[in-house]
């Protein structure tokens, strides 16, 4: 495992990470929050760009463009009504494809072996995506290690982020390939898991919890947690030691959505069926091809999107 992860105080904003972290080049910078500035380095050395789905969508997608990388195209249909209806105080998952990261660097960066660690600095991103696809083709690419630096507003992202990263620590190379992708997909984005999926969670927060009150574990190999507050990472650790308690099992997770889905649809909530299917061959299908009418229908009244029996 050739990366290293430093996670950043919520307090901390985006120039000050480029200030200190990307220079000198090469670096790339992904931003769901805020315009980006290149700062006048030297073209192909430092690639910045916007993901957002908001207002600077579009200027995201001229970045991704310009860098040869797979990007929207225009605004999404259904974020043009009101970007920020349904996505709630805490955003789960993002809203832009997962990106490799290192194709927008120039080749010459990639190969040259005897160059320092490669710079990420992702902000903003909601989930880990674009940190799962860079890391799974990087070694196609380059042999050079990598210097991520995570930045979230809300810290229970991290929360997030520690374990996906705890999940490829643990893969198994001889371990059912079926299981272990069910068992991503659940914890990724499912409301409800099966019984074996909590139980792993719960060892899974267990060692998480030990990492961050003792610095043991394999996270401890690649996780730096040096920029956080020592308040910040109390309350992180507060969230997973509640991941492995008995509270988890007193939650009523249908309630919590159905009272998301009254907030998000308001005096239309008794229309729901019909503003569903609306919202999917009206606005969804032609952006996601892939996505068929009775699983999303199923993510939306139920908050399940993968639908295997759990």
């Amino acid at each position: 495992f050739f990366g290293k992860f430093t996670l950043f105080s919520e307090e901390d904003s985006l120039s000050t990470l480029l200030v200190h972290f990307c220079t000198p080049p090469p670096c790339v910078c992904a931003c769901a929050r805020e315009r980006v500035s290149c700062g006048g380095e030297p073209a192909g050395q430092q690639a910045c760009f916007s993901a957002s789905p908001l207002s600077s969508f579009r200027l995201g997608c001229d970045f991704l463009k310009a860098w040869k990388m797979p990007g929207l195209s225009q605004l999404p249909r259904f974020l043009q009504k009101d970007p920020y209806t349904g996505i709630g105080q805490e955003a789960l998952w993002g809203l832009t494809p997962a990106l490799n990261l290192l194709e927008a660097l120039p080749s010459e960066a990639l190969e040259d072996a005897s160059g320092g660690p490669l710079t990420l600095v992702l902000t903003g991103m909601s989930d880990c995506r674009h940190l799962l696809r860079t890391l799974a083709r990087a070694r196609r690419l380059t042999q050079r290690p990598l210097r991520i630096y995570l930045h979230e507003p809300n810290l229970r992202i991290y929360c997030r982020h520690l374990l996906f990263l705890h999940f490829l620590l643990e893969l198994d190379s001889h371990a059912d390939l079926d299981e272990s992708t069910h068992l991503f997909l659940e914890v990724f984005g499912n409301s409800k898991v099966r019984e074996t999926t909590h139980s792993w969670i719960r060892a899974a927060a267990q060692k998480i919890a030990r990492f961050l009150g003792y610095g043991d574990g394999p996270l401890a190999q690649c996780v730096s947690l040096d920029h956080l507050k020592s308040s910040e990472r109390d309350w992180v650790e507060q969230q997973v030691q509640w991941w492995k308690s008995d509270k988890v099992l007193s939650v009523d997770v249908d309630v919590a959505w159905d009272t998301r889905m009254r907030s998000d649809l308001g005096n239309r909530y008794d229309s729901r069926a019909n503003m569903i299917d609306w919202d999917y061959h009206m606005m969804l299908g032609d952006l996601a091809p892939l996505v068929k009418f009775p699983e999303y229908r199923m993510f939306r009244n139920k908050g399940h999107s993968f639908d295997y029996d759990v």
